[in-house]
């Protein structure tokens, strides 16, 4: 089971602001240990989270032109529900998330995009054998489905009603930025 924890008051405000990394002293006192999973919550309990599976992940994969049933592809999505709203994927979705975890990840950006995205396919085709897979899933409790941007199909319950901000977002049309995540643009 997920162990919820809190944002720290400044960080709150940093992540509003479209930060988008998390890291352990930012978070209120808790009893999480490294590798554990976790939820993080703002002061108001709001989750900003979807799976590829659910409803809003797929229309926003189908938004920015990309195939929702391709789980191989690393995602990030920067300004959601913004007109800058991007979709970013492997290599260019690494260069944005590692310098932010390890200083020395910098030097990603020297690396041309062609091989960090050839890295990253070719790690997607052998992490079950390095790392295994595992054959159970976390079970979210009904507070947590309700703070699930989007939901999911694995999380989806008779009882629990989609994040509003969800609803919204899935009906908006593509952001009018000139990257689309197309190929050429990569």
């Amino acid at each position: 089971m997920a162990r919820p924890v809190r944002l720290t008051k400044p960080l709150e405000r940093v992540i509003h602001e479209g930060h988008p990394w998390i890291y352990r002293d930012a978070l209120e006192p808790h009893d999480a240990q490294p590798g554990d999973t976790v939820t993080v919550h703002d002061k108001r309990g709001r989750f900003l989270f979807t799976h590829i599976q659910s409803a809003l992940g797929q229309a926003i994969l189908t938004r920015h032109g990309h195939d929702p049933s391709d789980i191989d592809t690393v995602y990030l999505v920067t300004e959601l529900g913004t007109p800058r709203e991007r979709l970013h994927l492997d290599g260019e979705a690494g260069r944005i998330i590692w310098p932010s975890l390890f200083r020395i990840a910098i030097v990603l950006r020297l690396v041309p995009l062609f091989l960090l995205n050839l890295q990253y396919r070719l790690f997607a085709r052998v992490r079950y054998r390095l790392f295994g897979a595992s054959s159970t899933c976390i079970v979210p409790t009904e507070a947590l489905r309700a703070r699930v941007l989007g939901g999911s199909a694995s999380m989806a319950s008779e009882e629990s009603t989609p994040h509003p901000l969800s609803r919204e977002l899935a009906r908006s049309p593509a952001p009018p930025t000139g990257h689309q995540g197309s190929p050429a643009a990569r």
